[in-house]
Order: structure tokens, then C-alpha cells, then sequence
């Protein structure tokens, strides 16, 4: 089965949490190309920003428009934090923004041009802050990427503050580890 390209399934899942008046933020692979280097991506990632009630008509909305979630998608989706919803081979991954760290990034979202479409995206902090929560091998990649590109124009109080934080709520003390490495490597 051949996959239907990104920027469709991008289109397609944005109309969605558009249509729903849902505030939302891109982030994850089709942000990062605004703060770092062009890099592929397979999926769409959003965190949407709603209530509980929200949330079962958007994931509804969703199916709706054709996209394949899991069947206890209403249910689990509130208290898992996020869920996939599938269309023609791809994914689109969705976080519910419900922390206030998550609150803080919808507030800082910088709007770009995405597929020819006016989008919401992550700030290069708050991307930097989401990929070192995740802590992949990749993600730390990017992030190093970002720290690169963007230099001196990172608002370090705003990511150190923040690092700390997150270590604090989730008893993740490497993403503050983390960030602090990446920060001195480049002289920052």
C-alpha cells in the first residue's frame, strides 16, 4: 500500500482541529525545518489545547474525516496525554496540551507558512524543550541542530528555567543535563 503523501495528511489533519476552533501548535519534524536544518519526516505531530468534553468531539472530527484512532481513543486520550490518529499510511500524533508547560508553547507559537498554509509552530525554544523531554537519539540530534543554527537568538533563561521545570514535574534531570551539555558544547 502506498502512502499518501505528508503534506495531505498535514492538510487534512490541520482542516480537522481547525474546523473545531481547537488551539493548536506544529511541532516535532515539520518544525524543525524552521529552526534548524531541513530534515524528513514520516508523521505530523500536534498538541491540541482542549477540554476533556473537547477532546472526544475532536478525536470524533477525526474519524469523521476518514482518519483511523484506537477505539477507546475518547477514553484513554485524557489520561495517556496523546494519541495517534492514522490516514493512508501515515500518522498524525497528538498531545494533548494540557501542562503548563504545554500552555506556555501554545502561548509562544510562531506562525509560519507550512504546505502553503498559515500554521502555528512551536518556538525554537519550546521545540528544543519537547525534543529534550523525549530524549531520543534523534531528537537530541535535532536539538543540537537548533542550538547550532540559532545561537545566541535562544532565549537561555527562558530554556534553562523552563529545563528545570520539566526535571521538577517529571523527574527527567537529564533534560536540564542535557541541555546544559548542548548549550557549553557550542559556547553557550
Amino acid at each position: 500500500m502506498s502512502r499518501i503523501p505528508l503534506e495531505v495528511i498535514f492538510r487534512r489533519s490541520v482542516d480537522v482541529v481547525e474546523r473545531g476552533g481547537v488551539r493548536y501548535l506544529v511541532y516535532g519534524g515539520l518544525a524543525l525545518p524552521v529552526w534548524g536544518s531541513v530534515t524528513t519526516t514520516q508523521d505530523v505531530d500536534l498538541v491540541v489545547h482542549v477540554t476533556e468534553e473537547e477532546a472526544a468531539r475532536l478525536i470524533h472530527a477525526f474519524r469523521m474525516d476518514g482518519f483511523r484512532l484506537p477505539d477507546d481513543a475518547e477514553r484513554l486520550f485524557t489520561i495517556d496525554t496523546w494519541t495517534t490518529a492514522s490516514l493512508g499510511g501515515r500518522d498524525v500524533d497528538i498531545a494533548w496540551g494540557a501542562t503548563d508547560f504545554d500552555l506556555e508553547a501554545l502561548s509562544r507559537a510562531v506562525t509560519v507558512h507550512l504546505f502553503d498554509r498559515v500554521v502555528p509552530v512551536a518556538s525554537a525554544e519550546d521545540l528544543i524543550l519537547y525534543k529534550l523531554t523525549a530524549h531520543r537519539r534523534k531528537d537530541l540530534g535535532h536539538v543540537e541542530d537548533i542550538i547550532l543554527r540559532q545561537g545566541t537568538k535562544l532565549d537561555l533563561k527562558y530554556l534553562r528555567s523552563w529545563a528545570q521545570r520539566i526535571a521538577s514535574a517529571t523527574g527527567r534531570f537529564e533534560v536540564p543535563a542535557t541541555l546544559e551539555k548542548l548549550l557549553a558544547e557550542e559556547g553557550l
